[in-house]
């Protein structure tokens, strides 16, 4: 790996061990690479990897920087295994709500999702399940009303869908409202969230999201509600 020279200032960032240090910079001005340096800087002076965190502003940026900086101490020892941390602001904050849900005035963890299709629910339930949380799934709103009855107490969120057999997504959100009126439930549909906002937005929904979703959105979605942000 080519090692680019750092001007006086980027050095001096990579170079700082004082508790908070603000570096002001623009566009185009290597502060990506000054951060990857200090980073490096910091395992090369014997800081283990697992006690490093580093933050940024979209997955792909995270994933070359932690790249960068592995590539700087490929060679450096690693006696207790651990990884530099890289993520973006909702990664990371998902990560600490799960790590300690109770510390952030949650009960858990659990979700349960509630959807008719299969392949939704299998989707959503493996993208949750990667991101650290405990799921329960269940096929039609009947089955999901009778799972969150019995678990209400330990279930932290519900993602709904609008559509169901059965029981449908309106009907099983305000039999949860009875059972418990703080239930947090995101809804989502095919329908666009303004569509669902204007129908549903009285009714205490926590959040909505359109179907199909990418993870990033749908952790974003539940890290806004799991931190008692306004209705989404």
């Amino acid at each position: 790996m080519q090692v680019k020279a750092l001007n006086p200032s980027q050095t001096a960032v990579s170079l700082s061990r004082a508790p908070r240090t603000l570096a002001l910079a623009g566009a185009g001005t290597g502060k990506t690479e000054a951060c990857v340096r200090w980073a490096a800087n910091l395992v090369l002076e014997g800081v283990p990897r697992s006690q490093i965190l580093m933050l940024t502003f979209t997955k792909k940026a995270a994933a070359a920087m932690k790249a960068r900086v592995n590539a700087l101490v490929a060679d450096i020892p690693n006696p207790d295994g651990g990884s530099i941390t890289v993520g973006n602001y909702h990664n990371i904050a998902s990560r600490l709500l799960r790590g300690d849900p109770v510390g952030f005035g949650l009960g858990s963890s659990n979700f349960t999702i509630l959807d008719d299709d299969d392949t939704v629910r299998s989707v959503a339930q493996t993208m949750l399940e990667r991101s650290g949380f405990t799921v329960l799934t269940a096929r039609d709103g009947s089955e999901g009303l009778a799972m969150f009855e019995a678990g209400r107490d330990r279930i932290a969120l519900v993602l709904l869908d609008l559509t169901m057999p059965t029981l449908g997504g309106e009907e099983t959100f305000r039999a949860m409202l009875r059972l418990r009126s703080e239930v947090r439930v995101v809804l989502m549909s095919g329908y666009s969230r303004q569509e669902l906002a204007a129908r549903y937005g009285a009714e205490g929904l926590a959040g909505f999201i359109q179907k199909p979703f990418r993870l990033e959105e749908l952790e974003a979605c539940l890290t806004t509600v799991l931190d008692g942000g306004p209705p989404i």
